[in-house]
């Protein structure tokens, strides 16, 4: 081919920046289309067609057909600077949510069942609520809403602390995870405790926003840690 031709004129880079927002699987898809266009435009020469054809018509034919491959080499390495880019953002984003998985384990140890843990769960996951880690499609009177429900239907009616726990916990790591996962963090560490800090220095905010939710907790708690009060059927809350 000559120097001039669109294999030379054409770089990677300009057909990169065209498919910016095309990922490798899609640049294979344009490569087989191409590769295709380029095949069928071969065989119109060399097909029961060609009789029909002027040399100079064949001759035009053959050189878009390989005007198109040349395009299309372009566009293969493309694809695969592409698959490069993605194995190693997919690498970095596993060593990222490792390093997340270990912060959660170091800085938010799963609590034990109890009535004391309960309520600290409860504290945590509405500030983590409040910097927008956890449960952070809810707004304030749907997180409370969700919270007092799970509470009812695992402590009051069950008088099961652990499944409570157990539902909080779960909230609690998922959002970090979640948050984390998708925002560019150098230390998943260093960020979580900064908003572990921040929820335990707001804990009085927290406590005053929901007081009538955690009131409500701490009472139903109290007689579950006491085993001389007799339980009465609670009124639903509406």
């Amino acid at each position: 081919m000559k120097d001039t031709d669109i294999y030379s004129r054409i770089t990677t880079e300009q057909v990169l920046e065209i498919f910016k927002y095309y990922d490798a699987a899609s640049l294979k898809a344009q490569q087989t289309k191409l590769s295709g266009a380029a095949t069928q435009l071969e065989k119109l020469t060399t097909g029961p067609l060609r009789g029909l054809l002027e040399l100079e018509e064949s001759a035009l034919i053959k050189q878009a057909g390989e005007l198109i491959r040349s395009l299309n080499l372009r566009v293969e390495h493309a694809k695969e600077v592409k698959k490069r880019d993605e194995v190693r953002r997919q690498q970095l984003q596993k060593e990222h949510e490792i390093r997340i998985k270990h912060a959660i384990q170091d800085l938010l140890p799963r609590p034990e069942p109890s009535c004391d843990a309960a309520m600290d769960s409860a504290l945590l996951l509405l500030g983590l609520h409040k910097e927008k880690i956890a449960l952070d499609f809810y707004s304030v009177p749907e997180v409370q809403k969700a919270i007092l429900k799970r509470f009812d239907d695992t402590v009051t009616e069950r008088q099961s602390c652990a499944g409570f726990i157990a539902w909080l916990y779960d909230d609690i790591e998922r959002g970090v995870r979640d948050a984390y996962c998708s925002r560019d963090i150098a230390s998943p560490r260093d960020e979580l405790l900064a908003a572990l800090q921040r929820v335990e220095a707001g804990q009085s905010a927290i406590k005053a926003l929901y007081k009538q939710l955690l009131g409500h907790m701490q009472s139903q708690l109290a007689i579950e840690q006491s085993s001389n009060v007799e339980r009465l059927p609670l009124k639903k809350k509406r």
